[in-house]
């Protein structure tokens, strides 16, 4: 996924949403984390970007999360994992969850400090293809399966740092801006 520090967030694609760049301090402590709110159209609402995904390969995503007027956050993994697999992160308590089908399905939560959480969506593509994979959701409550409500323009979450990589388990985050990177090991020995 492209970086969260690209304000004209090319490739994202907001639906039913706004997306407010900046908006507060991210985990870091940097003024960076984006605001996302949903409109008051009655749907899902949630920011997508199209990536390419291969059948029988484990894919991390993981984003930065934190609670605004909403308090809770849900990834939504489509039918390239199974069926439309519901991620879901309460960003209250530290609880995540899922509902849905799909092989090698998890989700965890870390506490980062200051209200932050490391949200993490792990699953094997049973397809390959191209497309919106992915979504971010933000949600009033928390809750499972898909949750269609009206929102008023400037209730959401906070999210940053958002990363899809292939692997069983997501690493350290790798700023980019529009393009997939790569990394050495960060092993140690």
């Amino acid at each position: 996924f492209p970086s969260h520090d690209n304000s004209a967030y090319a490739g994202w694609t907001p639906v039913n949403l706004s997306i407010f760049p900046r908006a507060t301090l991210g985990v870091d402590g940097y003024i960076n984390a984006t605001k996302i709110s949903a409109n008051s159209t009655s749907f899902a609402h949630y920011v997508l970007q199209n990536t390419s995904i291969t059948s029988g390969v484990s894919y991390s995503f993981s984003v930065k999360a934190k609670a605004a007027e909403y308090s809770a956050l849900c990834i939504v993994l489509t039918d390239v994992f199974g069926s439309n697999i519901f991620c879901w992160f309460d960003l209250l308590n530290g609880v995540a969850s899922y509902s849905g089908s799909g092989t090698g399905i998890s989700v965890k939560i870390t506490s980062l400090g200051n209200g932050w959480f490391d949200c993490v969506a792990i699953g094997t593509a049973t397809s390959t293809g191209t497309g919106g994979y992915y979504q971010i959701r933000p949600q009033p409550t928390y809750s499972t399966g898909d949750v269609i409500y009206s929102g008023d323009g400037v209730s959401g979450i906070y999210i940053c740092k958002p990363q899809l990589e292939a692997g069983a388990f997501p690493t350290s985050y790798i700023p980019s801006t529009d393009t997939w990177t790569a990394r050495a090991s960060t092993a140690t020995y």
